[in-house]
């Protein structure tokens, strides 16, 4: 499932999630192959972004993943804000990945 903003949304995606209104009501259910005409709906429904399905085009891998977010705080690993930040993230990781 990957989550795409309206304005990058094309005819022939397919949802991954239903699209439910404010009252609950479902608009588009999940499925739903978009048309020009639904996208352009959307965006008089407000609805800034939709479920798609399939998955991320170039989705690192979780080693990938962890690897790089070390490599990005290497050079704050003694600030202790910091430190709970990629901590956090780390955790996140592990979690999506489970």
């Amino acid at each position: 499932m990957i989550r795409v903003e309206r304005d990058k949304l094309e005819a022939g995606m397919a949802l991954a999630k239903p699209i439910i209104n404010d009252a609950g009501m479902v608009m588009l259910s999940e499925g739903s192959v978009l048309t020009d005409s639904m996208i352009k709906r959307l965006g008089s429904m407000e609805v800034n972004f939709v479920y798609i399905e399939g998955d991320a085009p170039d989705a690192k891998s979780k080693a990938e993943l962890l690897a790089d977010i070390e490599k990005r705080f290497r050079k704050t690993e003694n600030e202790k804000y910091m430190s709970i930040i990629k901590n956090t993230l780390k955790a996140r990781i592990e979690e999506v990945y489970k």
